[in-house]
C-alpha cells in the first residue's frame, strides 16, 4: 500500500495545476514568453552558489495531512509564477515508510524518489494544468529543520538550508535518474510556516 500511495501522490503532483486556472488555450503566448526570459534571468542573477537557479518564493502554500493508519502522509506544496513557466515546490513525508513525525531535521544525501521517505522536489516550466513535461529537481544535499510538523489545524514550521537539487527524470518504479550535465537548483535559506489542513 505505501509504495502505491507514493506513486499516486507523485502522479497527482505532476497533474496539479501549477499556474493559472484558465485553460492553456486562453494564454497569450508572446507576453508569457517574454516573462519566461525575465524569470530565467532573475533566477540566474540571484544565483551565487554555482547552481543554475536559486531560491524559491512561494505565492501560494498548502499543507495537507492524512493520518489514516495505512496512509499517514503529509504533503507540502508551494507554487509560484504562471504557465508555462510556473514553479512548483513540494515536500512529502511518508510516515509509514520511515519519515519522522514531529520536530526533527532531514538530511538530504543523494536522494532517490523510489526510496526517500521525506522527499523534496522543485519543478519548473509547469503548464496551466500539468507539470508532467516540466523539469524536475530532487534534493541531493542540504538539510530541512522542522520545529513543528503538526496535525490538521496545527502548523508546519521549518527551514530549508543549503539545499542543492539536481535535475532528474522519473523512470519506472519512481526511480529517479540524474540528467547527465543537467541543471541544478540551490535553496540556501528558506523558512516555511503554514497551517496544516486535513486531506479528504
Amino acid at each position: 500500500m505505501p509504495s502505491k500511495l507514493k506513486t499516486l501522490a507523485v502522479l497527482a503532483l505532476s497533474l496539479v495545476a501549477c499556474g493559472e486556472d484558465s485553460p492553456a488555450g486562453e494564454v497569450d503566448a508572446a507576453p508569457l514568453a517574454d516573462a519566461a526570459v525575465l524569470v530565467d534571468a532573475a533566477l540566474a542573477d540571484a544565483n551565487t552558489s554555482g547552481c543554475t537557479y536559486s531560491g524559491f518564493s512561494a505565492e501560494q502554500e498548502i499543507v495537507e495531512r492524512d493520518t489514516a493508519p495505512d496512509v499517514n502522509v503529509l504533503f507540502y506544496t508551494g507554487r509560484a509564477g504562471q504557465a508555462p513557466e510556473a514553479q512548483h515546490m513540494s515536500m512529502d513525508f511518508y510516515f509509514t515508510l520511515g519519515a519522522t513525525d514531529g520536530p526533527h531535521t532531514v538530511t538530504f544525501d543523494g536522494e532517490n524518489l523510489s526510496t526517500c521517505h521525506s522527499c523534496f522536489l522543485v519543478r519548473r516550466k509547469c503548464g496551466a494544468t500539468s507539470c508532467i513535461s516540466g523539469q524536475i529537481f530532487l534534493a541531493q544535499e542540504g538539510t530541512a529543520e522542522f520545529t513543528e510538523l503538526g496535525a490538521a489545524g496545527e502548523r508546519m514550521k521549518g527551514t530549508i538550508r543549503n539545499a542543492v537539487l539536481a535535475e532528474v527524470t522519473i523512470e519506472s518504479g519512481l526511480t529517479t535518474v540524474l540528467v547527465p550535465g543537467g541543471e541544478t537548483w540551490c535553496i540556501d535559506d528558506l523558512a516555511i510556516d503554514v497551517q496544516v489542513g486535513a486531506s479528504n
